[in-house]
């Protein structure tokens, strides 16, 4: 039986600058990352789903890049495929450039879906069709 972990819109990179506890919220996105790694680690599953919006937004700080790969390092140490969508969010607007998202699947922390309808296999003989946002 396969198993999987969905999951969608976790947004990080998100700030609340006119907020107090600006940095704790910041880090609140990457401790539920962190959570949802850990749980996918426990159940072992096939892979993992992000289905749009990984980022709050397309240009994000390097610093929020590097939390990202700490934070999804388990999942490749374990050998459990991060399959993510590109959501409206993750989208860099400048398209003559390389995404944020494209740079994590090029390092192996996900495989990234960013051409409007993909077809990709999974695990199991299993295959995925997905449609990320359309511009």
């Amino acid at each position: 039986m396969l198993k999987f972990l969905h999951t969608s819109d976790i947004h990080l990179g998100k700030t609340y600058r006119t907020s107090a506890g600006e940095a704790e919220r910041y880090e609140d996105f990457f401790r539920m990352l962190g959570s949802i790694v850990a749980d996918a680690i426990a159940e072992q599953v096939d892979f993992v789903l992000v289905s749009g919006d990984l980022f709050h937004t397309g240009q994000i700080l390097p610093r929020t890049f590097a939390r990202t790969i700490e934070s999804l390092q388990p999942l490749k140490d374990a050998g459990i495929p991060c399959i993510a969508v590109e959501g409206n969010h993750d989208w860099i607007h400048r398209r003559d450039s390389i995404s944020w998202m494209e740079a994590l699947s090029q390092m192996g922390y996900t495989r990234v879906s960013r051409i409007y309808t993909s077809l990709m296999y999974v695990a199991n003989n299993v295959h995925l069709s997905s449609r990320s946002y359309s511009h």
